[in-house]
């Protein structure tokens, strides 16, 4: 996956009509995330290579949250996902690999509304918060690239469905089915990781329209 498919992605997007009113709208979801089995390679200097079928869990409803935050206005929207990935079939090599303050997915949708739904697709990047220890030596947050433990780690794809329930003028519930696909690198200490990752969410949550 190349961060350069998003942008003719979006601009393909940009020919669909907009329905929904022309004012603010900002949702809170909370939900759960199904992943996939997906590769991952870590490569430490000095040491072979590490390949595996990653298998991650979500944990979804433990602390930090996972959650999506989205503004949008006239069929465009910013969107937030804090994902969460522990990776459980650990080989001997690695004593922990997760990414539990945030596999965050920050992207540009696209929304649009056709048959009692809205039809989301959006393009972005991953923002990534690594904590791991492989072969003993554990990975200093200063080495990530935008510091404090964050690393911009590579591009991200979503699309998802949505059904609203309006709650009066100004409130409304959703319930929202989404996949994403994403391709992330990592550092681990003396190396880095190729995370890929695909998972089907599902959420549920609240907006509020502004004027």
């Amino acid at each position: 996956m190349k961060i350069r498919l998003a942008v003719p992605l979006l601009a393909a997007l940009a020919a669909f009509p907009a329905q929904a009113q022309p004012r603010w709208t900002f949702q809170v979801s909370l939900g759960e995330v199904a992943n996939l089995e997906t590769s991952l390679e870590i490569r430490q200097e000095g040491s072979p290579r590490i390949e595996l079928d990653a298998d991650y869990e979500n944990r979804g409803f433990e602390a930090p949250l996972y959650y999506s935050l989205r503004a949008g206005r006239s069929g465009w929207e910013l969107e937030l996902i804090h994902q969460k990935l522990f990776l459980k079939n650990r080989p001997p090599e690695v004593q922990r690999f997760d990414i539990s303050h945030g596999f965050n997915l920050v992207t540009i949708n696209r929304a649009w509304e056709a048959r009692g739904f809205v039809w989301r697709i959006g393009a972005g990047v991953v923002v990534a918060h690594p904590e791991n220890e492989v072969r003993g030596r554990e990975l200093d947050p200063g080495d990530t690239n935008l510091g404090g433990g964050y690393h911009l780690a590579g591009p991200a794809l979503q699309a998802g469905i949505e059904k609203r329930f309006e709650l009066g003028e100004r409130w409304l519930l959703g319930l929202e089915g989404k996949a994403s696909a994403a391709r992330a690198q990592v550092p681990v200490a003396g190396g880095e990781a190729e995370v890929p990752n695909a998972a089907l969410h599902l959420l549920v949550g609240f907006g509020f329209r502004g004027r």
